[in-house]
């Protein structure tokens, strides 16, 4: 079954390019998890972003992010980004705040997660087309198969709603994704995705297609002596 994922990614990547209006891009990311306890989750993921045909950086940030698990599958989420974007007319550093709420409902081996966020800019800046570093309230839903041995498959599909005092929740973008991910170990991973990404406001419509590659490794607690006397009886 994976392999036939993995087929249809390959499909997409070699038909995008009859229609998309940007050059061919790859977002390549890694990141960090540590869990304090078991309800709280701290991360840490940089990512860098290419364009041009993958020979220029167009972008590259770093997320800092906090959630917190609550009774009844919810969870709450805070993540702080920063980082640097070159456009056409002039580079310049960005950043943001994101605050949401998330749902995750299990059934045997497949996972539905729902995502509502709040992104606030730092500061005003010109709407160049990238929906990640404006105000704008974000809405998620997306699927996870985990019945392959060391895959995970997944699939989501995002909608942005314009935050601006002219046209408060308009429609502006959305972006769907699939993805297979490789369970090196239990503390690293590794996946491979596809992205589609359309603007609805440009004046020129604008049609992404972006390959996705990303690390992720998660960090283990140290244990403390009571835990390591308590795991050692019988």
């Amino acid at each position: 079954m994976y392999r036939n994922f993995l087929l249809y990614i390959a499909v997409l990547i070699s038909t995008s390019a009859l229609g998309q209006y940007r050059d061919a891009g790859l977002w390549s990311s890694f990141s960090a998890e540590y869990k304090p306890n078991k309800k709280m989750e701290l991360s840490i993921a940089p990512e860098f972003r290419l364009n041009e045909n993958l020979s220029q950086v167009n972008s590259w940030f770093s997320d800092f992010g906090v959630q917190y698990k609550l009774p009844g599958n919810l969870s709450v989420q805070a993540v702080y980004r920063i980082g640097y974007r070159s456009p056409m007319l002039e580079p310049e550093v960005r950043q943001r705040l994101q605050f949401g709420v998330g749902y995750k409902f299990e059934l045997n081996d497949w996972s539905l997660n729902l995502a509502s966020r709040y992104q606030a800019a730092l500061r005003l800046i010109a709407d160049d087309g990238d929906p990640d570093f404006i105000s704008t309230w974000r809405n998620k839903v997306s699927v996870k198969y985990a019945g392959l041995k060391k895959w995970e498959l997944g699939s989501a599909f995002e909608i942005f709603n314009s935050q601006s005092e002219d046209r408060t929740l308009d429609l502006t973008d959305w972006r769907c994704t699939t993805s297979a991910e490789y369970k090196i170990n239990k503390r690293n991973f590794i996946s491979f995705g596809y992205l589609i990404q359309k603007n609805l406001v440009s004046r020129v419509p604008e049609l992404d297609y972006v390959g996705l590659l990303s690390y992720k490794l998660i960090l283990k607690k140290k244990k403390t002596k009571e835990e390591e006397v308590g795991s050692e009886k019988p």
